[in-house]
């Protein structure tokens, strides 16, 4: 785990660069300024610490910066600005790795991720079965994403979103941009809102506000 010193950052925040969100009309998300409500368990698809179990990446990037992407999975053949970004946002990391220790995520939400396996008041062994071949299933799905990511971990969770972190059910895409768990910058799209230039956009966001470090 690196934690970074980010004095100059703290004055670029202060100084209301980060103070509007980003991206399209639709609210989504921990709001800029505000601290993540808690860690979360995700089952992590890939990554280093954690691939094939369910594991906290909140705890895991600790102080960092982190871009963590909140995503439903994009209708057939309309995936492209959101891989876009998750190719970008695994440069990115690869960038910082020596120096700023960016780390960056994409959580996607998916009601194929729902286990009553641990509901001790379930009795329906049928649909327990049927929720563990949907979860074998989408992580199948999003191991194909994941193929080309180095640094980005990609893990899944129920629809609804982790507690407190305010997922739009309308939102396709959230993204938290946020160091010492302190959100920084908000970007949130409706489905097949998010474009080349809102991809553009949140990555110049993170270089600009990691840039400020060294001044």
């Amino acid at each position: 785990m690196r934690v970074p010193m980010f004095i100059g950052l703290t004055l670029f925040v202060l100084g209301g660069l980060f103070a509007q969100e980003g991206g399209a009309k639709i609210q989504s998300g921990v709001k800029v300024g505000d601290v993540l409500p808690g860690p979360f368990d995700a089952f992590n698809v890939n990554g280093k610490t954690a691939k094939g179990r369910q594991h906290c990446l909140v705890c895991d990037f600790g102080l960092s910066p982190v871009v963590m992407v909140f995503a439903r999975e994009p209708a057939e053949g309309k995936d492209g600005p959101l891989m876009s970004l998750l190719s970008k946002l695994d440069e990115a990391v690869g960038r910082y790795v020596d120096d700023r220790g960016l780390e960056s995520c994409a959580v996607f939400l998916s009601p194929d991720a729902y286990s009553s396996a641990n509901n001790a008041g379930e009795q329906n062994t049928k649909k327990i079965i049927d929720e563990a071949v949907a979860r074998d299933a989408l992580a199948k799905r999003l191991e194909e994403r994941a193929e080309k990511l180095k640094n980005v971990v990609v893990a899944y969770y129920p629809a609804d979103g982790p507690k407190g972190y305010n997922i739009n059910p309308k939102a396709e895409v959230t993204v938290l941009f946020y160091v010492k768990h302190k959100v920084l910058a908000n970007f949130a799209f409706a489905e097949g809102k998010m474009t080349p230039d809102d991809v553009a956009k949140i990555i110049k966001t993170v270089d600009d506000a990691l840039a400020k470090r060294k001044k």
